[in-house]
Formats: structure tokens, C-alpha cells, sequence
């Protein structure tokens, strides 16, 4: 997710699961990947393309959960598992305190592949209304380390944690509900806070504000205990659409990736 410090009227979540993005191959090019001598299947890809697309979108560093990746792609865990364990073996992605991670290695394969001609890539964008709220950092609570350290991969009541991004400006947190119906995020920058919520069932053109506003209330009071910020001060929760990145062009995205491989 990636959200618009500046407040306006609308901001972009960018590859918000669940993520309905597949990237797609003949098998047996799958055979003959850059710097790979063997093979990988297309589950194995489609998780190394998540955490390179995750990266890409957020141009940061991007660390998903087990949790976060099974939701995204709408696998099983037995799958997931048994693919993470593929590609750590392969030495392509790497596995941190808040979660997994793509490496260079990684980010060359799925270059080589967007380079290919041959390569279909498509996204499909979906879009959402939720709910925001900026808070100040001020001289009493603007320790990020300290607050990054509360949160990170916490889970708490009923939401699980989905990952982290990070880049020089600021830090990104995911979490998803026990339903799988709402997904929340708090992104920390050196002046404000923005925490976010939306409903992935929701209608756009007929959202329900009501239910989005009581679940709302109850994640702001779940993190104001974790961080102890008081929040009520800051008690101006707006409405903002919230959408799924519309586009990803192949070129674009290996260029970014040729930088960081």
C-alpha cells in the first residue's frame, strides 16, 4: 500500500490484496531464466513476482508474511509453504524478523523474464472506499524507531500482519482482519502518521460507511494502546478512495529492478 502524505480527497493503495496478478509463461521458458539452472514453477514465480511487484509499486523494501503472501495470491498454506522453502533453497528470496523478502538474485530472474517478449503481464485493478486519519508527530511521541518496533509484525485482536515497507522517507505497515474482509494500514513518516481502513467486499458506489467507521474506531483504539498516542485529539476521519495501482508497464518495472539487481 502506498499512501499520499499530503491530504487529499483521494490516495493510492497500490497492490492491495488480494492481489489478482499472475505473470505468465510458456513452462519451458521457465527452464531457461537468466541466471537459473533450474526450473521454477509458476507458483514459485507468481510469489517471486508478488514480492518484486510489492517492491516495485512502493519503491521500497518489501516484507510480506507468510500470512501476507498466502492472502495475496489466494493460496493454501501447504503450497506457500512448500514454494517458500523452493525458493530459499534456490537462494532467491530472503526470510527476516518481519517477514520475506526478494533479493537480487530474485529481482535478475524476474528481470529477464520482463525483458522476454514473450512475457504476458497483467494486473487487474480493483477499487475501494475507506477510511483515514492524519496524525501530527510531535516532540512527545516522534520516536519511528520506537513505534516501528511496537507495531511490526504484531498481531493483535483480530487483525494479523501482512508486512512491511520501508525506504528512505517512510515506513509502511500492513494488517488484514480474521475475515479477510477489511485490510488496514499505518504508514510513518517523520511528521505525520496516516492510519487507513477499507472494506475489499465493500461496493464503491455504495460503500458501508456505518460498518467501516465502527471497525474504524476499533483499530484506532487497538493501536493508540500499542503506540500510546493519543488519538482523540486527532479525531478527523475522512473518507478516501482507495484503488489498486492501474498499471504496471513491463519496461518501467525493469528499469527499477535493473537498479536495484
Amino acid at each position: 500500500m502506498e499512501v499520499n502524505f499530503n491530504r487529499t480527497n483521494s490516495f493510492d493503495f497500490r497492490a492491495c490484496g488480494p492481489m489478482d496478478t499472475q505473470l505468465t509463461e510458456d513452462s519451458d521458458y521457465f527452464t531457461k531464466i537468466g541466471p537459473l539452472d533450474e526450473a521454477l514453477t509458476s507458483r514459485e514465480l507468481n510469489i517471486l513476482f508478488l514480492l518484486s511487484i510489492e517492491a516495485y509499486s512502493k519503491d521500497s523494501q518489501a516484507e510480506l508474511s507468510f500470512q501476507g503472501i498466502k492472502t495475496k495470491l489466494n493460496l493454501h498454506q501447504q503450497k506457500v509453504a512448500t514454494s517458500l522453502k523452493r525458493l530459499l533453497r534456490k537462494k532467491l528470496i530472503d526470510k527476516t524478523l518481519n517477514g520475506y523478502k526478494i533479493n537480487k538474485t530474485g529481482m535478475k530472474v524476474i528481470n529477464s523474464l520482463l525483458q522476454s517478449p514473450k512475457t504476458s503481464l497483467t494486473i487487474k485493478p480493483k477499487e475501494y472506499v475507506g477510511l483515514e486519519i492524519m496524525v501530527p508527530l510531535n516532540n512527545k511521541n516522534n520516536d519511528l524507531f520506537k513505534l516501528v518496533y511496537l507495531l511490526k509484525g504484531r498481531w493483535f485482536g483480530k487483525w494479523r500482519w501482512i508486512g512491511m515497507f520501508q525506504n528512505s522517507s517512510s515506513v509502511k505497515m500492513e494488517w488484514q482482519s480474521l475475515s479477510s474482509e477489511l485490510e488496514a494500514c499505518l504508514c510513518i513518516n517523520e511528521s505525520r502518521i496516516c492510519i487507513a481502513l477499507f472494506d475489499k467486499n465493500s461496493n464503491p458506489s455504495n460503500p458501508n460507511l456505518e460498518l467501516l467507521r465502527e471497525e474504524f474506531n476499533t483499530f484506532l483504539l487497538k493501536i493508540q494502546k500499542i503506540m500510546n498516542i493519543d488519538l482523540n485529539a486527532h479525531q478527523s476521519v475522512s473518507t478516501a478512495m482507495i484503488k489498486t495501482h492501474s498499471s504496471c508497464k513491463k519496461s518501467e518495472m525493469s528499469n527499477w529492478l535493473s537498479n536495484y539487481a
